[in-house]
């Protein structure tokens, strides 16, 4: 039992109260604390997500205000900011370490395993803070904001975090608690300039980053990112409905928020080259089921000016409202009405929004391409599934009604001639319909007819005839050009006639001269030039294949259908084509080359990532890791 222990500050971390205690009691031999604080003698301690706390509370006095295990994870430690994107099983998980003795891999558990170049790599403080806390208590303690990854400024007051020489990370085996102040001097607040954009950002995301510590009841189930990220990024054309993503696009627009200057500082690049660059293409995708705070917030401040309004986003799509939506077939006495429930939803080969509904009354199914932009897409049809036996009914009725007019029957089904024409015909209705009042409308062919003026005729006729004598050598294309208000009168009025009296189609000649074996050796010398060409401006490197190739020339066609007669071009190009082993020992050069401008030696395994080939088939290459170690060699030597 603790016979006192002293008061936890704001936002104070709990293991800068042990330090506190530690320096209250001076225990000459620290086995005794430890024992005293976690019931045994402790090998590690983790200064983040600290374990033992059910221990440690009920070692306390009795109505101490931290002998609480939840209160002590959520107000001074950072569980808070870790678990904002986890699942709220992990969430309980983490939790329930934390209060057991033995908090093995709970790093792990929370994600944090392969984080570390994310993490400050000691105990941080804000000057303004350490003046405010020895005005107000005395004494200054640490701080758990100023200890979050990404946090470079503090949120209060806006100025840069300065650095201790206590190491966030302890080594095990030696447990090591130091008050701040012990450490901290009182040192000149650095301000930085408020109107430069760097500044105002990583400030923003301090405050975020504050936003989330003070509201522990945040979860991945609470902030839905992905399904919130994928509308927003779908109204700004960033993505499609279906979740398809355009990554190029995307990494523009968020460098535009998010310099790389700035990424680079908190070690977030998105550069490919770069060893973690990919982080956030990571994020987006479907499987992703945890995100780390900092990445999370980034991608909250790229969409939102701040959490509140991103947590105001909707978080479904809803192309086409929320519904009830009408029934449109005419026929059907809820025609215009708001009878349909609900939609069936898919998506296009482009991946938009695409809507099926199904009246239950008379079972008329139309669908339509979304989003819906305006009141008045409520009642658009985009196409007919099913008509239903009611509205062919209704056809019928008007189809065989002598007093029904084409016209008054597209009106009353509201729909076009071609389309009730196309119904009939899979319905084996008669043409034309009996109250066809214009030979236009109908499929019947045109013939003579008798109320023609026989004198108007022949003028037409004769007027034909001239023109086939003065131009003996022309086609009916060239005719019907020139002449074609007296062709389309002829074959409207007199068709068969004009078929007779029009000259016969010529018949083109193919050219069968080809010298294709200069042909051949045009196009092999083409191919190499344009293999020197994408050699000599790739920005960046791609590799210069087959298909590359024969796309730069613009003739793929012109050579799949003819490369039997280019023996010569097939041979150049099969020569000159790169594999992916030569493109592989091209990047790996490339890669030499540049880290001899940065003038860096590295590693062996850095050339390998950058080049990407620390990974199958390459890493079971021999003749590229012969190149790999090539390189490192010459590194060595300039």
């Amino acid at each position: 039992m603790i016979g006192a222990f002293p008061d936890l500050y704001p936002d104070e971390m709990l293991v800068s109260a042990w330090a506190r205690y530690e320096d209250w009691v001076r225990y000459p031999q620290r086995r005794s604390l430890l024992e005293e604080l976690f019931g045994y003698n402790k090998a590690n301690v983790t200064f983040d997500l600290p374990d033992c706390l059910n221990f440690f509370c009920s070692a306390l006095p009795p109505g101490h205000p931290a002998s609480s295990p939840q209160r002590l994870a959520i107000e001074h430690t950072l569980l808070p900011f870790y678990s904002a994107f986890l699942p709220t099983e992990r969430i309980d998980r983490i939790y329930q370490k934390m209060c057991g003795e033995e908090g093995v891999n709970i790093h792990m558990l929370a994600g944090l395993s392969s984080l570390g170049h994310l993490l400050p790599k000691t105990l941080r403080y804000c000057p303004v803070c350490v003046s405010h806390d020895r005005d107000c208590f005395g004494e200054t303690y640490w701080h758990r904001v100023h200890q979050l990854a990404g946090v470079l400024v503090c949120p209060h007051h806006a100025v840069w975090l300065e650095d201790s020489n206590v190491a966030m990370w302890i080594i095990p085996g030696s447990v090591t608690f130091t008050t701040a102040e012990s450490v901290v001097e009182t040192v000149t607040p650095r301000f930085p300039q408020r109107n430069v954009l760097d500044a105002q950002q990583l400030l923003t995301l301090a405050q975020a980053a504050h936003w989330i510590l003070t509201h522990p009841e945040m979860s991945a189930e609470t902030f839905r990112l992905k399904d919130r990220s994928l509308l927003q990024l779908v109204s700004r054309g960033l993505a499609t409905h279906r979740g398809h993503y355009q990554q190029s696009l995307i990494m523009q627009a968020f460098k535009t928020v998010f310099p790389t200057n700035i990424l680079a500082q908190i070690y977030c690049s998105v550069e490919e080259n770069a060893r973690h660059g990919k982080w956030l293409t990571h994020l987006l995708r479907k499987d992703n089921t945890g995100t780390f705070a900092l990445y999370g917030l980034l991608l909250i401040l790229f969409l939102a000016e701040d959490i509140p309004t991103f947590l105001a986003l909707p978080v479904a799509a809803h192309p086409f409202g929320t519904g009830p939506w009408p029934c449109l077939n005419p026929a059907c006495e809820q025609d215009g009405k708001l009878c349909i429930p609900s939609y069936e939803l898919d998506y296009n080969h482009k991946g938009l929004p695409r809507g099926t509904f199904t009246c239950t009354t008379c079972d008329f199914i139309y669908s339509r391409i979304g989003p819906d932009s305006t009141a008045d897409d409520l009642y658009r049809i985009g196409a007919i599934k099913d008509h239903g036996a009611l509205w062919e009914t209704k056809l019928l009725e008007l189809w065989f009604d002598p007093d029904v007019t084409i016209r008054h029957m597209v009106a009353v089904l509201r729909s076009s001639w071609s389309h009730l024409r196309r119904q009939g015909t899979q319905l084996n209705l008669p043409f034309p319909p009996p109250g066809v009042r214009s030979r236009r409308l109908t499929t019947a062919p045109m013939t003579l007819t008798t109320d023609t003026n026989s004198s108007e005729l022949t003028k037409h006729r004769e007027a034909w005839l001239t023109v086939l004598q003065q131009h003996p050598d022309w086609g009916v294309k060239e005719l019907r050009n020139r002449y074609l208000q007296l062709h389309s009168w002829l074959r409207y009025h007199d068709r068969e006639w004009l078929l007779q009296q029009s000259p016969p189609r010529k018949k083109q000649s193919r050219q069968l001269n080809i010298d294709w074996q200069q042909r051949d050796a045009q196009f092999s010398t083409e191919i190499e030039a344009i293999y020197v060409r994408l050699m000599a401006t790739q920005k960046p490197l791609f590799r210069v294949s087959a298909n590359a190739i024969l796309t730069a020339t613009g003739r793929r066609t012109y050579y799949t259908s003819n490369r039997y007669r280019l023996p010569q071009a097939v041979a150049t190009l099969e020569r000159v084509a790169e594999s992916y082993e030569d493109f592989a020992i091209r990047r790996v050069w490339d890669v030499a080359r540049q880290l001899h401008e940065e003038g860096i030696v590295p590693r062996r395994r850095l050339i390998a990532e950058r080049a990407s080939v620390d990974a199958p088939p390459h890493r079971n290459n021999l003749h590229v890791q012969a190149v790999v170690d090539a390189a490192l060699d010459w590194l060595k030597e300039v």
